[in-house]
């Protein structure tokens, strides 16, 4: 049995939680699509995941970057914060990471047993996720979840914008949402050594917009420092959105100059009604 075929079989087990993106009716797996009752229909494809999202391109994120990216989280760079989120997912039975990137989080967090989905509305990340099994890949619009209503336990969101509305409606009534999110010293090197005229980093905002959409949250803060390689340095600056406009020449100099102690923190937002 192929990739595909095995992808196709995985999802005819549950494709109950599957609903079409154009007109939100309920979807079957044949033999090589995902096909609704009005007949839309999305293939997929050889690497076993779905383009729910054919007329949407998102051209930022790079084959590159996702390879730069699933190196880094291969490293442990991640380890101390997946520990945490290990323990917030521990229960649930089905886990949507929405913003899954190239998959590597996801593939961490899950617990044995429970069924993982990521959505991701960039191709590259998706096609590279597909490596992974025992989960639902999706290239999809946040905005758009292909999911059914009431249908995940579990949400986590890491480093990536959210979407409540959407996510509040595929979020079963006793669901968790879970999103990470920087904190003040997040990349603190970085950001002292790029832009050391700015103000500190602040994600009150995101807190505050996070805390008005559920009766009950809670708010745990990770912190830590990663010893980097000169090679995980160098993918770590090329991967980061927060380097995206620094010239190549002040990357390297950089990567040459200063110590390869990265400061991590970040506060995991956890919320449910």
């Amino acid at each position: 049995m192929t990739r595909k075929q095995q992808r196709i079989h995985f999802a005819q087990q549950h494709q109950t939680l599957l609903r079409c993106p154009l007109c939100y009716e309920q979807v079957e797996v044949n033999e090589a699509s995902m096909v609704c009752a009005n007949r839309h229909t999305f293939d997929f494809t050889k690497q076993g995941y779905v383009n729910l999202a054919p007329q949407r391109t998102e051209n930022l994120y790079t084959k590159e970057l996702f390879t730069a990216r699933r190196m880094i989280i291969d490293s442990g760079f991640y380890t101390p914060l997946h520990q945490e989120l290990i323990k917030l997912v521990a229960d649930a039975k089905v886990i949507a990471d929405l913003g899954c990137g190239e998959g590597t989080h996801l593939q961490q967090l899950l617990p044995e047993g429970a069924l993982g989905i990521g959505i991701d509305l960039a191709k590259e990340g998706v096609k590279m996720a597909a490596s992974y099994d025992n989960v639902l890949w999706q290239v999809a619009d946040l905005a758009n979840i292909p999911l059914t209503t009431s249908s995940v336990d579990a949400i986590v969101n890491i480093l990536s914008p959210s979407n409540y509305k959407e996510f509040k409606r595929i979020l079963r009534a006793d669901g968790r949402m879970i999103k990470v999110v920087p904190s003040e010293n997040y990349l603190y090197e970085l950001r002292e050594a790029f832009f050391p005229d700015k103000s500190p980093y602040s994600n009150a905002t995101i807190v505050e917009l996070f805390e008005q959409q559920f009766a009950h949250t809670k708010k745990i803060t990770v912190r830590y420092e990663q010893q980097l390689t000169a090679e995980l340095m160098r993918m770590l600056v090329d991967m980061t959105p927060l380097t995206q406009n620094v010239a190549r020449v002040q990357k390297e100099q950089f990567i040459a100059n200063h110590s390869h102690c990265i400061t991590l923190e970040f506060d995991i937002l956890i919320g449910n009604d």
